[in-house]
């Protein structure tokens, strides 16, 4: 799952936009969510910087004990959380960046890309997610 950080525009009022940085990220489906209950224009800018592990079911639980119940249902239908898309089409991962963890609460590294680690780019330079095959 891609955490990121965006622009949040409460209730969709341009004067009271919060900045969501690396020490207080949204997840991809946060973003999502966030949109759901603020308005669609209320969310952007949003810019996927780490992949951390988090089923789309984990994501859901720990969306509802944030928000409510009621507000992952509305933006997610009911169910058991697969309709939750939790990875980023592209990410450029901040690699090497301090960032803080909403899952462990922990300030962590993003680990340096590995050296010789060739990555495709689209046509804006940004990374662009491959599909690992099974080993």
């Amino acid at each position: 799952m891609h955490f990121c950080t965006a622009y949040v525009q409460i209730a969709g009022d341009r004067d009271q936009t919060v900045f969501r940085d690396f020490f207080t990220p949204v997840s991809w489906p946060e973003a999502e969510l966030l949109r759901s209950i603020h308005g669609d224009e209320s969310v952007h800018t949003v810019i996927p910087f780490v992949h951390v592990q988090q089923s789309p079911r984990d994501e859901r639980t720990r969306l509802v004990l944030r928000y409510g119940k009621d507000y992952v249902d509305a933006a997610f239908g009911q169910g058991r959380g697969d309709r939750i898309e939790v990875d980023a089409v592209e990410a450029d991962i901040a690699y090497g960046a301090v960032w803080k963890n909403p899952l462990t609460q922990l300030e962590e590294t993003i680990p340096p890309e590995e050296p010789g680690a060739s990555k495709p780019r689209n046509a804006r330079g940004v990374f662009v997610k491959q599909t690992e095959a099974p080993l």
